[in-house]
């Protein structure tokens, strides 16, 4: 009977899960709810669920990794989560940072910088010493007062000029129009709309992300408005990068990589790629391939290039939820 693996990649808006046999066969499990303890109330609801299809979805799991969005962050939420999945899985399951299981997926070897923006912005290096990766991040701080460059700070940086726009605090462009039209929303019957729009999301900080998505569109259409906060977001994470390659006593012309919707953007790629001077490299693995490659050295299974090839091709096959980059 094959032995089994785990991982979980948890973020703000979802949380995917899968399990790996040590016969090669991949099986993705449902996709749940974010599971950030730091901004979503029902985490707990979230994680028991992935947990339980990770203990129904075989027979026996020998370690599960367990990719958490904060983790390492806050010490009282790290308790209240470690508690949780101690109480779900056992000591099979392990948990770390999510952008940090992330950068194991992009760089299986340890060495290289992940500069990972979704909801939030992070720049994860790894070096290899003594035969292990020393991890250094940059980033992170949240959207209270960090997370430059992000999606949640690309959208609340386009809503803020917006209402300038409309305020008459700004020379007027068509900005403020074009994006309360994307949102079908009536500035003749609201001028407020925008407000009104805020209000009503049920998860305020993954609703305002994903207007990065929004004002991407904009910047294509030729948009000069929506052009500047992705050419702000680049100097931004060009910014991370830089720091993260610095304090992670990483050489110039080190291998980079991205993971998050954020890049999904030419034009931030771009934009990034031309301050860095160099443009990434393909991840080897996505993040929830990271989580269970770190599983598997936990198992004590053998993670050499043959392993990582086969992950790759089986996680090529899988849902689009669980190959994001």
């Amino acid at each position: 009977m094959a032995d089994w693996i785990g991982a979980t990649d948890g973020g703000g808006s979802k949380t995917a899960s899968a399990l790996l046999s040590s016969s090669g066969e991949l099986v993705p499990l449902p996709i749940a709810g974010g599971c950030n303890p730091q901004d979503n109330r029902a985490w707990k609801i979230e994680l028991e669920q992935v947990m339980v299809h990770l203990r129904s979805g075989a027979p026996s799991v020998k370690a599960v990794t367990m990719g958490m969005p904060g983790f390492g962050e806050v010490r009282e939420l790290d308790r209240a989560v470690s508690a949780v999945v101690t109480a779900g899985m056992g000591a099979t399951a392990f948990i770390c940072n999510d952008v940090e299981m992330a950068f194991h997926g992009a760089f299986p070897q340890g060495e290289g910088l992940l500069l990972l923006v979704g909801t939030g912005s992070m720049a994860i290096a790894g070096t290899q010493a003594g035969g292990s990766t020393r991890i250094t991040r940059v980033g992170g701080w949240g959207d209270s007062f960090g997370d430059e460059g992000s999606g949640y700070w690309i959208g609340r940086q386009a809503l803020s000029l917006a209402t300038r726009e409309l305020d008459g605090r700004l020379p007027a462009t068509g900005f403020a129009e074009k994006l309360c039209q994307a949102l079908h929303l009536s500035l003749d019957r609201n001028p407020l709309a925008l407000m009104e729009w805020t209000a009503h999301q049920d998860h305020t900080r993954s609703a305002i992300a994903s207007l990065a998505q929004t004002i991407n569109g904009l910047a294509e259409d030729g948009d000069m408005r929506a052009r500047e906060v992705l050419q702000d977001a680049a100097h931004y994470l060009a910014e991370h990068h830089a720091a993260g390659m610095s304090k992670g006593g990483l050489s110039s012309g080190t291998p980079w990589a991205t993971a998050g919707s954020v890049f999904d953007s030419a034009i931030i790629l771009g934009a990034v790629s031309t301050l860095i001077g160099q443009p990434p490299v393909g991840a080897a693995l996505p993040p929830i391939g990271g989580g269970l490659l770190l599983a598997a050295r936990q198992a004590g299974w053998a993670v050499d290039t043959a392993f990582i090839d086969n992950l790759a091709r089986q996680l090529e096959l899988a849902p689009p939820s669980h190959k994001r980059t």
